[in-house]
Parts: C-alpha cells; sequence; structure tokens
C-alpha cells in the first residue's frame, strides 16, 4: 500500500477512536463516511454515505440465533456468527471472521437450498483456501475460505 493511503488509514483510525457512539470520518479517498456504534438492537456498527450519497456502506451483525431484524432477506444468515456486509455500487461482500468450523458447508448448503447453482473454477483452488463458485441467473456469488475468515463476494455475471 502507498505511504498516502497508509496515512489516510492511520488518520481515520484516530478519527474513530476519537469519536464516540456517532462519528464523521474522513476515507484514505477524502470521502467523508458517518460510522455509528450500536445504533439498533443487534447491530454493533453501521457505516454510511454524507451528503447526497448517504446510503448505508456497511453494517456489522452481532451473532444470533435467527435471522436479526432489518438483516437483508436475500443474503444468507449463519447463526451464532457475527457477520460484516458491505454493499458496492454493484454487489457486496459479507465476511464471518473466526474459525470457520463447518461455516464453508453450511454457507454453501444455505445458497444451494435458495437456488443458488455451484459451478466450477477455471483453475484450482490456492494452497490454504478454498474458492467455491456459485450462480443463479444474472449474478455470482463466491465463497472464499481459510484461515479465520469466511466471506462471500456477490457481483453480476459479465
Amino acid at each position: 500500500m502507498d505511504p498516502k493511503t497508509l496515512a489516510a488509514i492511520e488518520a481515520m483510525k484516530e478519527e474513530l477512536a476519537a469519536g464516540g457512539d456517532d462519528t464523521i470520518v474522513t476515507g484514505p479517498n477524502g470521502v467523508q463516511m458517518r460510522v455509528r456504534k450500536n445504533p439498533e438492537p443487534g447491530v454493533s456498527l453501521s457505516v454510511s454515505g454524507i451528503g447526497p450519497n448517504d446510503a448505508t456502506l456497511a453494517k456489522t451483525w452481532e451473532p444470533s440465533a435467527h435471522r436479526p431484524a432489518g438483516y437483508p432477506d436475500d443474503l444468507p444468515h449463519l447463526a451464532g456468527r457475527v457477520v460484516m456486509v458491505t454493499w458496492m455500487p454493484n454487489g457486496m461482500q459479507l465476511q464471518w471472521p473466526g474459525p470457520m468450523g463447518d461455516a464453508m458447508e453450511l454457507l454453501s448448503n444455505a445458497l444451494n437450498t435458495d437456488g443458488w447453482r455451484e459451478t466450477t473454477l477455471p483453475t484450482p483452488t490456492m494452497p490454504g483456501m478454498t474458492i467455491r463458485p456459485f450462480r443463479r441467473g444474472d449474478r455470482q456469488r463466491v465463497v472464499v475460505g481459510g484461515g479465520e475468515i469466511l466471506a462471500l463476494v456477490d457481483t453480476p455475471v459479465s
């Protein structure tokens, strides 16, 4: 990472540490964001844009045995796991930190149950990681697991 971006990230971390439960921070690209801690029951963090782009950019839900209120219906829920969702212009990313255990299999089963069809990779999986791609209609979801994190990236099919 270049020194300018590293400095901007460090400055953002300092703004977050100094702020309270509702803080405005400046991201590495100069865009300001609103970061709210514990903004609603079951949500530990919410990040949104400011001004004309005030949409939610990211949200972290605490572990829950059942799908929490406000959790998107079209996203898989893994019981008992923290989940961080980041929305992008044409997709989203979900991350479940912590030991994987059987989470990869539970997530893959949930996607299959919801109509996603598992496909194959054009090249072998990287050592130490498991990568499982799924498709449904004009969307694709790639599940990546390795180490202490499980992630799902949702994007349009090119």
